[in-house]
């Protein structure tokens, strides 16, 4: 990689003429809404608890975008109004309150739905002890190759003594849901509107559960919190190429016109001389990559993505040195893998031997841990993923660790969601 990286600077350098360097500033909405957007005053629900606001507001007083954020102690109530009465709201504020005729904008958030839900519900646990007279076992479970599964090997194991233990799953219900609005008084337009919701689930049935209510809850409100900075702030500035077009061909000539364009700042001409290059030849590599960057300079990263997809196809892909697709997808689509990711059930056998992944985290041996599955909470209508149900299915005994695997025996397994692979050994 990082010989890579040397040829990709080396060949920039020695055509210096055939790119231009654009500082982008990671968007994720128009980039035009925060027209002189500096001072910014923020006007919240009062049912919102004081350690939300709180953490709102350092984390608002961190975006670049403004040098200035100060509280408005007043309410709006957005939670039925369409975008026309949002603006009207705004206006309504401005006149009434001191602090808003004196902020370049003013973001505002409404509390809309707030609800905690328990109910109990009896259920059955299998309870494996194990016997002191080993037995042997098909080792049937472990994926490994050729055999996917099925092995043609026996292992060695405890006889089991299964139990029956009757348990009382605990089941927490949260939904929320924060309508949220940035106005910009400089251009007297609403340049940011969304709603930050969810509908997530806490099940348990340990006496002391090694997630509790208010962990999950805490989770939950920094979420929808951190959802709202991140429309709200720009991300981190990095530089990306505009890439000018080596033959005057007539889709060359006008791509070449936009990147001058570009460096006059005069990017909505740019785009339409690169979308006519396109109308010329339809698969033109450096037309959508340099698409592709005037997306994420507006802030429009959705519109970005179709480009930057065909920006390392056709006969002239090779003139993009830096393809923008892979690092846009590192940025927008896959989770930070820098993080410990919690230790996970790689698979069980049939000797009842577990096998957990640790991903980097130490387990301790002959140490007992809870099993936790992590389920989508999904719209009945549209099927789509509006939360997510923490499930408590069990707990496992860690026995010894070999090869990054850490090997245990299951102890208890809730009848109707047994241990699978899959689910996370919470340490």
């Amino acid at each position: 990689m990082v010989w890579r990286n040397l040829v990709i600077l080396l060949l920039l350098s020695s055509c210096a003429d055939k790119f231009y360097e654009v500082q982008l500033e990671g968007y994720k909405t128009p980039r035009e809404g925060f027209t002189e957007l500096k001072k910014l005053g923020v006007v919240m629900d009062e049912d919102f608890a004081p350690e939300f606001s709180k953490k709102l507001f350092e984390s608002l007083k961190q975006c670049r975008n403004f040098s200035e954020v100060d509280d408005i102690k007043t309410t709006i109530n957005m939670s039925k109004a369409n975008s026309k009465e949002l603006k009207e709201l705004f206006e309504k504020t401005i006149e009434k309150d001191a602090k808003a005729r004196t902020s370049n904008g003013i973001l505002a958030l409404d509390l809309s739905v707030k609800r905690v839900k328990k109910r109990l519900e009896k259920s059955t646990a299998f309870r494996f002890l194990d016997r002191k007279n080993q037995d042997w076992f098909v080792n049937y479970g472990i994926p490994a190759k050729p055999e996917l599964g099925y092995s043609n090997q026996f292992e060695m194991a405890p006889k089991r003594k299964i139990g029956r233990k009757s348990i009382y799953i605990r089941y927490a219900d949260y939904e929320y849901k924060i309508r949220y609005a940035l106005y910009n008084r400089v251009t007297g337009k609403v340049a940011v509107e969304g709603i930050a919701d969810t509908a997530s689930t806490l099940s348990v049935f340990s006496a002391k559960p090694a997630v509790a209510r208010k962990d999950v809850q805490d989770v939950i409100i920094a979420s929808l919190r951190n959802r709202i900075i991140d429309k709200v702030c720009e991300r981190q500035q990095y530089k990306e190429f505009l890439y000018y077009f080596p033959s005057n061909t007539p889709a060359g000539l006008l791509i070449n016109e936009g990147v001058d364009l570009a460096k006059q700042n005069r990017w909505k001409l740019a785009a339409t001389k690169w979308e006519n290059a396109l109308a010329k030849e339809s698969k033109n590599a450096v037309a959508h990559h340099n698409l592709g960057v005037y997306y994420e300079y507006i802030g429009d990263p959705i519109q970005a993505y179709p480009h930057y997809r065909r920006e390392g196809r056709g006969k002239w892909a090779s003139i993009v040195l830096q393809p923008r697709l892979e690092r846009f997808l590192d940025e927008y689509q896959t989770p930070d893998f820098k993080k410990s990711f919690l230790p996970q059930i790689a698979f069980i056998s049939a000797g009842n031997w577990v096998y957990i992944y640790a991903n980097n985290n130490k387990l301790g041996i002959n140490k007992k841990y809870p099993i936790f599955r992590v389920e989508m909470n999904r719209s009945e209508t549209e099927q789509a993923v509006v939360g997510t149900h923490l499930r408590e299915v069990g707990s496992i005994r860690v026995i010894r660790e070999k090869n990054g695997f850490y090997v245990g025996r299951v102890r208890l397994s809730v009848v109707d969601y047994p241990i699978l692979p899959g689910d996370f050994v919470i340490n």
